[in-house]
């Protein structure tokens, strides 16, 4: 996670500017791993076409 997301790239002075960082780069990985779920299960994202043909 370091790596891929940039937690690693802070370089900032103050805890308000790491925390802010540090929840960017959370928020981030939440976001891949649906995605990468998403891709896995071989779903269309949301509002696709013949989305709500399935409902």
């Amino acid at each position: 996670m370091k790596e891929e997301l940039g937690l690693d790239h802070h370089e900032g002075r103050s805890w308000r500017g790491f925390h802010h960082h540090a929840c960017l780069v959370m928020l981030a990985f939440g976001f891949l791993t649906l995605e990468r779920r998403r891709a896995r299960r071989g779903r269309s994202r949301p509002g696709k076409k013949g989305e709500a043909e399935r409902r």
